[in-house]
């Protein structure tokens, strides 16, 4: 019923990352490697996990809408969505299969009360702020990456986003038309390096949000 898909790039704690939802959990595991220098270890120490590749780097959006598309064709009805870094603490995806009976998209939220860095927080509350404006529900935590899909949303729906945007451009698109539920979630800052550039992805946002003002997509 469920699957666990991880989009990775370049990513050193993957492997860690599996090892720790494997003590818990059976799920499927599908991993999207969006075009790594490297091949990714999962493939050598867990066998049974699934990895996709992608020849060249296309963005986290293309890889999840990968993910989806496979974990759909493996028979599952939703697909949990981590990032890499190891930043989401699997005991969480609990919470969201607890949740998931009537919802097409569970939300995870943090806890910004909690040692965070600051420009995380202002740029998260900004772009929260928008969002829920827009689609008229209170979403918490906008550019969190710890989600839980209903694979059918995505049925004859197209996305223009292949990058870190896509999950801003689907709440854009679909947020006032799907079931949405938010769950609470731990947040683990270590070492690992963002691939998100502060200045460029918020001229994206910007831009993304403008041209669903003017062209409603």
């Amino acid at each position: 019923m469920y699957s666990i898909l991880i989009p990775s790039y370049n990513e050193p704690n993957l492997n860690n990352l599996i090892a720790e939802i494997r003590k818990s959990y059976s799920f499927e595991i599908i991993v999207v490697d969006d075009g790594s220098r490297l091949p990714i270890e999962p493939i050598h120490n867990f066998p049974e996990v699934t990895v996709l590749r992608n020849k060249k780097n296309k963005g986290k959006g293309y890889s999840i809408l990968k993910g989806i598309k496979e974990s759909g064709r493996r028979g599952c009805k939703y697909s949990i969505v981590l990032d890499a870094d190891f930043q989401h603490d699997p005991e969480d995806i609990l919470s969201f299969t607890n949740d998931s009976r009537e919802s097409d998209l569970i939300l995870g939220y943090r806890d910004f009360k909690r040692p965070m860095p600051l420009s995380r927080i202002l740029s998260n509350k900004i772009t929260s702020s928008i969002v829920s404006f827009i689609v008229k529900k209170n979403i918490k935590d906008s550019q969190c990456g710890f989600r839980m899909y209903r694979n059918s949303i995505f049925k004859n729906m197209q996305f223009d986003e292949k990058g870190f945007q896509f999950e801003s451009e689907l709440l854009l698109k679909m947020g006032s038309l799907i079931q949405i539920n938010q769950v609470p979630i731990k947040t683990i800052y270590n070492n690992s390096i963002s691939h998100i550039n502060g200045t460029k992805d918020t001229y994206k946002f910007i831009k993304l949000i403008i041209k669903h003002i003017i062209y409603g997509k």
